[in-house]
């Protein structure tokens, strides 16, 4: 073998070595299904303290059902449009 075969056979395993690593050790984001409901409960419980740490009112079970509706949301499928949002007038500046 040549030398310049050998440095392209070494760069393209190099190459081939980084992408099989990098396929192997991404890691994929999660969805909603992938939380079980002590998950989801716990999370409930960490959003409220959070927002009530800063002076906000967040109950548990309000938070749960933000969660749920949430989840919902997404398991329909469908997009839904959001409210317009008002320009500012004179009276809200």
């Amino acid at each position: 073998m040549n030398d310049g075969f050998a440095w392209w056979l070494l760069i393209l395993g190099l190459v081939a070595g980084s992408a099989l690593t990098w396929l192997l050790s991404a890691r994929l984001g999660r969805r909603d299904a992938d939380v079980d409901e002590r998950e989801r409960v716990a999370e409930a419980t960490w959003i409220a303290q959070t927002i009530e740490q800063d002076g906000g009112v967040a109950p548990v079970d309000l938070v749960t059902e933000v969660l749920d509706l949430h989840a919902a949301y997404l398991a329909s499928g469908t997009a839904l449009t959001p409210p317009a949002i008002p320009e500012p007038g004179p009276a809200t500046r």
